[in-house]
C-alpha cells in the first residue's frame, strides 16, 4: 500500500483587523512592505506583506499566518489585505497626519478632527468648501486636500476592485501607477 504525502501543507489562516500605526519599510516598486498595526482588541504586531503599504491611520483586515523570522521575530504574513477608511477621530487625524494628502501636516490634521470629528473624511470628499472654516486654510488649500484625498481613495478604491478580480496589491499598485483610474 502506498502512502500519499501532502506537500502542499499550508497552516490554518487566521484573521487580524486594526489600525496601521506606522510603515516600517516600503519597497519602491510596492511588491513588498512591512508595517505596525495595533490590533483591534489589544497589542501591536508587525506585519509583512507581498504589496504596496496601506496608509498610516487606515484600518485594515487581514488574513494570513503567524511567522518567525529568524531575524526580525515573530510576525503576522498577510496573505490577504482589506483596507478601509478609519473611522475614529483618532485613527482619521493619524492617516490625514500620515502625509499621504498634499497640503496637510500633523497640526492642520488635527484642527481638521477637532473641528469635524469623525465627519471629517466626508466633508473632505463631499463638502470641501467647509473646510476653509478652519484656520489656515483658504480656498486653494481646501482645494489642494480635496483633489490628494480624492485620488487616494481612488486608489483604494481601484485596489479593492483589482483584488476582488483576482489581482494582488503588488500588481494593482503598479497598474494604478502605470494606468491611472
Amino acid at each position: 500500500m502506498e502512502r500519499r504525502q501532502n506537500l502542499d501543507f499550508h497552516p490554518a489562516e487566521e484573521k487580524l483587523s486594526g489600525v496601521v500605526e506606522h510603515i516600517i519599510f516600503a519597497s519602491n516598486d510596492g511588491a513588498f512592505s512591512v508595517f505596525r498595526l495595533r490590533l483591534e482588541r489589544q497589542g501591536k504586531c508587525t506585519v509583512t506583506t507581498k504589496g504596496a503599504a496601506p496608509l498610516v491611520g487606515q484600518e485594515v483586515l487581514l488574513s494570513g499566518t503567524w511567522i518567525t523570522h529568524p531575524r526580525f521575530g515573530r510576525q503576522f504574513q498577510a496573505l490577504h489585505m482589506k483596507v478601509s477608511a478609519p473611522t475614529n477621530s483618532a485613527g482619521i487625524e493619524r492617516f490625514l497626519a500620515s502625509g499621504a494628502i498634499d497640503g496637510v501636516g500633523p497640526a492642520m490634521a488635527r484642527r481638521i478632527v477637532e473641528h469635524f470629528g469623525t465627519e471629517a473624511l466626508r466633508i473632505i470628499e463631499s463638502v470641501p468648501h467647509r473646510l476653509r472654516e478652519i484656520s489656515g486654510i483658504g480656498p486653494k488649500t481646501a482645494e489642494k486636500i480635496a483633489s490628494s484625498y480624492m485620488r487616494q481613495s481612488e486608489l483604494r478604491d481601484i485596489m479593492l476592485w483589482l483584488e476582488e478580480h483576482g489581482v494582488t496589491g503588488t500588481y494593482a499598485a503598479r497598474i494604478f501607477k502605470a494606468y491611472g483610474s
